[in-house]
């Protein structure tokens, strides 16, 4: 099943940050990324940071929140949950 998230930030593998992202993830797996620049029905929007991570030779996405995101870092009670 395909799933389709917005966050205002998006940590790539590499570590770089970009702002204002939507990704799709199929079946668990990140598919795609691309610069938000227009609402897209079915999309969910999550406060925080998303971040993309290698697991098992896939590529997955973790939510934080609540997230620092003027600092980019995350606070006290930040949580981490894998998204589907």
């Amino acid at each position: 099943m395909k799933h389709r998230y917005a966050s205002p930030l998006l940590q790539l593998m590499n570590g770089n940050i970009l702002v204002k992202q939507i990704i799709e993830l199929e079946n668990g797996e990140f598919k795609r990324k691309y610069p938000f620049e227009q609402e897209l029905a079915a999309t969910i929007w999550l406060d925080g940071l998303i971040k993309i991570v290698e697991e098992e030779g896939k590529l997955v996405a973790y939510h934080y929140s609540p997230y620092n995101c003027i600092n980019k870092q995350p606070v006290a009670g930040t949580q981490r949950i894998r998204l589907t």
